[in-house]
């Protein structure tokens, strides 16, 4: 047998099943930049696609070249690219140099089949933002939660309803709602 050579580039590759395609959970998120990919369209545009790990899944954004930018300026912040260095005008942004970074951002996941698949017409949510920004959130969802979890466990926590009593009763004009500020909007 004659010696097989080959150049191979691992650099971006997961070992096969290790990660899954999907989408991550909805609510705050992390993910590790892998790669982008640019192409060119026809008309002169371009589609920009940026892939990403959460935990064990891959994930990707997309952006147009037009009505993408904003979009994709708030994931470069998120990435850590100083936003004056973004407004300096046209410029050559070197994506590759993102790979590894980490990216911070809320996610809301397309309405999905039983398969797992987008229906058609729904599309992934994410709303990009700094590590500042996703700590401070994080830290409020915590608070928010934790807070709750001991006023249930403790009983001091009620949901206020007509049928128990402990909320407003509505009114038989369904037309106003005054009745929601009870007697304070009078």
């Amino acid at each position: 047998m004659e010696p097989l050579v080959l150049s191979l580039d691992f650099s971006e590759v997961n070992p096969a099943g290790s990660t899954v395609r999907g989408y991550p959970q909805n609510g705050l998120n992390k993910a590790t930049i892998r790669s982008y990919m640019k192409y060119d369209n026809d008309d002169g545009s371009f589609t920009l696609y940026c892939n990403m790990t959460t935990g064990n899944i891959d994930h990707r954004e997309r952006w147009g070249s037009a009505k993408g930018m904003p979009f994709l300026m708030s994931h470069l912040i998120s990435a850590g690219v100083p936003e004056d260095a973004l407004r300096q005008g046209p410029q050559k942004v070197p994506l590759h140099k993102l790979a590894g970074k980490t990216v911070y951002f809320n996610f809301v996941r397309p309405n999905l089949l039983p398969d797992g698949t987008a229906m058609e017409g729904s599309y992934p949510k994410y709303r990009w933002m700094s590590e500042d920004a996703f700590d401070k959130a994080s830290a409020a969802a915590g608070n928010t939660q934790a807070a709750t979890k001991k006023a249930v466990e403790s009983g001091d926590f009620q949901v206020e309803t007509p049928e128990n009593g402990a909320g407003p009763k509505p009114t038989a004009d369904a037309g106003n709602i005054d009745w929601i500020l009870g007697d304070s909007a009078k």
